[in-house]
């Protein structure tokens, strides 16, 4: 599934084939996933990603569970994934979440490891640390040789 974020005729019909009839700790609608897709980009731009470098995030989505503790079982919920491809966001994936009380919502951005490490080293430079060279973690086989 490539949903474009303006498709909101798609996502509304993803969505209603994911949670049925439920609308309690669901996400109900093509707007609450284009607010998403604002709420990635403003952690991206806050994090220093630039828009160029934001290509390949990917954001994850679920509303937070029951607050009452009358519930004693779990809720069924939605879990959203939009991901940043040649500028534009798409829904890549709807599926059901397992909810239980006072579980909180769960919002997460995963940016690719060149735009996190270009990002890092543009933030030493704003702080004055030029002399610190940022690059990506040993792999697991590179760091036994």
């Amino acid at each position: 599934m490539k949903i474009a974020i303006e498709d909101t005729a798609k996502i509304d019909e993803a969505l209603k084939a994911v949670n049925g009839t439920a609308t309690a700790f669901t996400v109900t609608a093509a707007y609450n996933v284009s607010h998403l897709a604002v709420h990635a980009d403003n952690v991206l731009a806050c994090a220093g990603v630039t828009d160029a470098e934001a290509n390949g995030t990917i954001a994850t989505f679920r509303p937070p569970g029951p607050w009452a503790n009358a519930y004693k079982n779990s809720a069924i919920s939605t879990l959203v994934t939009i991901k940043k491809s040649g500028g534009k966001w798409y829904l890549i994936g709807v599926e059901r979440a397992t909810v239980y009380p006072r579980n909180p919502e769960r919002f997460h951005v995963t940016a690719t490891e060149k735009a996190a490490l270009a990002a890092a080293a543009r933030m030493l430079k704003s702080i004055g640390r030029s002399d610190v060279t940022v690059s990506p973690p040993e792999t697991v086989t590179a760091a036994a040789a």
